[in-house]
């Protein structure tokens, strides 16, 4: 349909319509790549975006030359997943930077915040490849950006989101520098996304996140309370497999088993050994469930070495 209209608009006479069916175009073919992953649609939206740009300008019309570089920016951060990732991802910051440079917090809030989430991804990805704790540190500084823009009642999807990826950054951010620092950052920005769900309406989030809260808690066990620690591991733990069970959530329900595992491996140095070492082994053999050899073959390996190391210590 935008095709066609597109051949009925000629540029020179219906400059501003041809501008808006060519983003148009672009959005849809972007919406269609997030769908089926074919790095064709993302060519063809970056030559839609780059000719709706010839005429909406920053002279011209700065509002929808913003949108047009958010957008962009967009595509070339999914380009980065074919080809050249570390151009692209550059390529992509500076398109929202120009984005950035009209969509200011005060006059485009809402455009503003999306932009600063979009840098924000950009620069988590950009930290896998280089200069990780700059990088790191630049994607948290976009999400705390854009979190002030979105209320936690009104906007508790995006909110949600937000704190999730705050989360997430300040563990990669953990295993750089302040390790304690921004674990505890990062359990009290999945603690406030938390606060927003509900186990029966986000049953699968509600369990993500628990996990990712027990692992901080395995984490900070290392520094500090230990014991304390490991236990409020082991509880997120079980509540998550009360979602994540074996016939809905294979892989999620085998992971949980095998951090379980792991946690009452860990209590046993500080407590009841044996009672903690049968309930590891049930949980590993549990995870064993999913973690074949076939499918799973190093998850598979390295489970079966801890069992063979339990069972050695239980005889």
């Amino acid at each position: 349909m935008i095709k066609e209209r597109l051949e009925r608009l000629n540029i020179s006479e219906f400059p501003t319509q041809h501008a808006e069916s060519q983003y148009n175009l672009g959005k849809l073919l972007l919406d269609r790549f997030k769908r089926d992953n074919n790095k064709e649609d993302l060519i063809k939206a970056e030559i839609s975006f780059r000719l709706a740009e010839t005429i909406n300008t920053i002279d011209a019309n700065p509002y929808e030359f913003a949108k047009i570089q958010l957008m962009t920016g967009m595509v070339y951060f999914h380009l980065a997943e074919f080809q050249d990732p570390e151009a692209y991802l550059y390529k992509a910051i500076n398109m929202i930077y120009q984005a950035l440079n009209i969509f200011t917090d005060k006059k485009f809030p809402k455009f503003y915040a999306k932009s600063q989430i979009t840098l924000g991804n950009i620069y988590r990805c950009l930290a896998d490849i280089k200069n990780r704790s700059e990088n790191i540190s630049q994607a948290i500084d976009a999400y705390e950006k854009a979190s002030k823009i979105y209320k936690k009642e009104k906007d508790s999807k995006e909110y949600t989101n937000i704190q999730l990826n705050l989360g997430a950054s300040h563990i990669i951010l953990s295993k750089v520098k302040d390790k304690e620092k921004n674990l505890d950052k990062a359990f009290d920005a999945f603690n406030e996304a938390i606060k927003l769900l509900s186990i029966d309406r986000d049953a699968f989030s509600y369990a993500k996140i628990q996990c990712d809260i027990g692992v901080i808690y395995m984490m900070l066990s290392q520094i500090r309370d230990e014991q304390k620690n490991l236990f409020k591991a082991s509880l997120v733990f079980k509540v998550a497999l009360k979602v994540f069970t074996i016939d809905d959530y294979p892989f999620e329900f085998a992971t949980t088993q095998n951090n379980l595992g792991l946690v009452h491996l860990m209590l046993a140095n500080l407590q009841n050994p044996n009672e903690n070492h049968l309930k590891a082994i049930e949980a590993f053999k549990n995870a064993l469930e999913i973690f074949n050899e076939k499918d799973y073959p190093s998850k598979h390996k390295k489970i079966m070495s801890i069992l063979k190391s339990l069972k050695q210590q239980t005889n």
